[in-house]
């Protein structure tokens, strides 16, 4: 579990695109997303995280799509949903240990969307939503 000097680390790194592309996983993505959803109105939350994950991959993962939009919108959903039952005022830290033990398990989005909805240029463009199971986010944007 990180601390929250070195969340707020983090946050910096990926903010500067300064994240070794090995170190990019799906842990970081979770916690950066609970940071600005713990910090920021829901629509700003999204959009630093899309523009952020757009900003990044185009500087450290060649060939890489900017950001799968409809994917970002889902899993902060997701985040905010897990928050509003377990954010109790404790450190960062503690909520995005609880956070990433929880998000990390199976299922994931894959009971949401199919490959098919997964891969389609149009998802990844803009909000569409999962064909699997409802899942709308509280917040969407267009890019």
């Amino acid at each position: 579990m990180r601390t929250d000097a070195e969340i707020e680390a983090l946050i910096s790194a990926f903010e500067a695109c300064t994240i070794p592309a090995d170190d990019w996983h799906h842990r970081e993505h979770l916690t950066i997303a609970a940071w600005y959803l713990r910090r920021c109105p829901r629509p700003e939350a999204s959009r630093k995280m899309i523009d952020g994950i757009g900003r990044y991959n185009a500087a450290k993962i060649p060939g890489m799509p900017k950001c799968h939009v409809s994917l970002t919108l889902c899993w902060l959903e997701l985040i905010a949903r897990f928050m509003s039952g377990h954010d109790r005022g404790q450190s960062q830290a503690e909520l995005t240990g609880a956070l990433v033990d929880e998000l990390c398990k199976d299922p994931t989005l894959s009971e949401y969307g199919s490959r098919e909805w997964l891969m389609s240029r149009d998802s990844a463009r803009t909000w569409v939503p999962p064909d699997l199971k409802p899942l709308v986010p509280a917040f969407t944007c267009d890019r």
